[in-house]
C-alpha cells in the first residue's frame, strides 16, 4: 500500500496524464512505422551494473559501494526508471539468503541529469559517472523500499556490513544531489546514448516506465514498501490509549434534552467525545480516499502498459513481417544460386568430357604424326644414304682410273730387276 500523500499526488495527476494515455493506447500506423524505422536500439535495458554511488549528507562526503544499478529508458516511448539495490542480512532471520533493498528513482523527480567524463576509473575502464539533480520539494528524494515484513524501526542486522549499508541507504533517501559510477561499457551503450539519455532526462519530457515502480510485484510477490522519515517516527511512537480526563478539567457537558424525563446516567461524558467521533469518521474516509487514489494509480499503470505493450506487440509483429519477407527473398536467392550452381556443375561437367574427347583425338593425332614421321625420316635417310653411296663409288672409280695406272708405271720403271738363272 502505498502512503497517503503519494496516493493523493497520483490521484492528481490522474487527469492530466488521461490525454496522454489515450495517446499511447491509440498509436496510429504511421508512429509505428516511425518507431520501427528509428531501430531495435530505442530501448536501453541494463540490469545489474556493479555500482558506487557518492553523496553528501549534512556536509559530510559519503560513499557506498558493491550496489547494483539497474538502467531502463525507451526512447521511442520517453519511459525510464533507475533501480539501485544492496544485498543485507537479517538477524534472527529464518531464512539464511541476503535480502534485496532498494532505491527508486523516478524521472519525474529528476531535476536534471548529466553525464561526467572526469572522474575516477573505480570500476576499471568502463566507469561510467551520472550525476543526479533532483528537483526541489520534500517528495523529490530517491524512495527506499523494504520487504513489508521489515519494521524499519525495530530491525536488527546479522553483521556490521548490513547495518553500514543500512544507515547508508537511508541517508542516501534524504540526497537530492548524488554521483552513480557504475561499469557500462561502450559497446553495450555508446556515449552517444548516454547524452540522449541525460537531454530527455533534464527536459523533463520522460515518465516511469510502467509497472517498474509497482511495489506489489516485489520480493517474490510479497511486496515492498516505502520507508520515509514520517513512517519511522510513527512506527517508532508506540500508540496508546488516552485516559479520561480528570474531573476538574472536564468542559461542562450539553444540557439534556428537555423532552427527555427519566433517571439520569450516572456515566461520565467525556469532554473530547466529539473529537474522537469526528476522527473516527475521518480515517476510515482517509483510508479510502487512499485507496481510491491507489487504485487509480495502479488502473492508470496498468492502461499505459497495456498500450506499451500493445505498442511493441504491433512493432514485433512489423518486424517479424519483415523478417518472413527477407526470408522469403533469401530463400529465392539461395534457390538461384544453387540453380546456377547445377548448371554450372553441368557446364563443367560437359566441358571436362569435351577436354577429355578433344585430349584423346590429339594423342591419336600425335600418334598417327610419329609413325608417318618416322616413315618419312627412314625413307628419306635411305634414299640419302644411297645417294651418298653412289657418289662415293664413282669417285672412287674415276680416282682408280686416272691415277692407279700412272702410279703403277712409275713403280714398274723405278724398279730394278736382278734376274738370276
Amino acid at each position: 500500500m502505498v502512503s497517503s500523500s503519494q496516493a493523493s499526488t497520483a490521484s492528481a495527476d490522474v487527469s492530466d496524464d488521461d490525454a496522454g494515455l489515450k495517446r499511447d493506447i491509440s498509436l496510429t500506423q504511421p508512429e509505428i512505422g516511425r518507431l520501427q524505422g528509428e531501430g531495435a536500439n530505442q530501448h536501453e535495458k541494463h540490469n545489474r551494473l556493479e555500482a558506487t554511488v557518492k553523496w553528501t549528507d549534512n556536509g559530510r562526503c559519503q560513499e557506498q559501494a558493491g550496489l547494483m544499478f539497474d538502467l531502463q529508458y525507451h526512447a521511442a516511448y520517453n519511459t525510464a526508471f533507475f533501480k539501485l539495490r544492496a544485498s543485507v542480512t537479517m538477524k534472527n532471520s529464518p531464512s539464511p539468503d541476503q535480502v534485496s533493498l532498494f532505491i527508486f528513482l523516478a524521472p519525474e523527480v529528476i531535476q536534471t541529469l548529466s553525464l561526467s567524463s572526469d572522474h575516477p576509473q573505480d570500476l576499471g575502464p568502463d566507469t561510467v559517472r551520472l550525476h543526479f539533480q533532483l528537483r526541489d520539494g520534500q517528495a523529490a528524494t530517491p524512495t527506499l523500499v523494504v520487504p513489508n515484513s521489515i519494521n524499519p524501526s525495530h530491525v536488527a542486522w546479522k553483521n556490521k556490513q548490513s547495518s553500514s549499508i543500512w544507515d547508508s541507504l537511508r541517508s542516501l533517501a534524504r540526497a537530492t544531489d548524488f554521483d552513480v559510477l557504475c561499469r557500462l561499457p561502450r559497446r553495450v551503450m555508446s556515449e552517444a546514448r548516454l547524452q540522449s539519455l541525460c537531454e530527455a532526462l533534464s527536459s523533463h519530457g520522460v515518465v516511469s516506465t510502467p509497472g517498474f515502480a509497482n511495489l506489489g510485484g516485489l520480493y517474490g510477490g510479497r511486496g515492498g514498501k516505502v520507508v520515509t522519515d514520517e513512517v519511522e517516527v510513527e512506527a517508532a511512537v508506540q500508540p496508546s490509549d488516552e485516559s479520561p480526563p480528570a474531573y476538574q478539567d472536564l468542559e461542562p457537558g450539553p444540557p439534556m434534552p428537555p423532552i427527555v424525563q427519566g433517571k439520569s446516567s450516572n456515566k461520565r461524558r467525556r469532554g473530547n467525545s466529539d473529537i474522537d467521533g469526528q476522527r473516527i469518521l475521518e480515517k476510515p474516509r482517509e483510508d479510502l480516499e487512499s485507496t481510491v487514489a491507489w487504485l487509480v494509480t495502479e488502473l492508470k499503470d496498468h492502461k499505459a502498459r497495456e498500450a506499451v505493450m500493445a505498442a511493441e506487440l504491433q512493432e514485433y509483429k512489423l518486424r517479424e513481417a519483415m523478417l518472413v519477407t527477407e526470408l522469403k527473398r533469401v530463400n529465392e536467392k539461395v534457390a538461384k544460386l544453387t540453380s546456377q550452381q547445377e548448371q554450372h556443375e553441368a557446364k563443367c561437367k560437359a566441358l571436362d568430357d569435351d577436354m577429355h574427347d578433344r585430349i584423346g583425338a590429339v594423342e591419336a593425332r600425335l600418334y598417327e604424326l610419329d609413325e608417318d614421321l618416322d616413315l618419312r625420316v627412314d625413307s628419306r635417310l635411305d634414299e640419302t644414304l644411297d645417294l651418298k653411296s653412289d657418289s662415293i663409288r664413282e669417285e672412287l672409280v674415276d680416282y682408280i682410273d686416272e691415277n692407279l695406272p700412272n702410279r703403277i708405271q712409275g713403280v714398274l720403271e723405278e724398279a730394278t730387276f736382278s734376274a738370276r738363272f
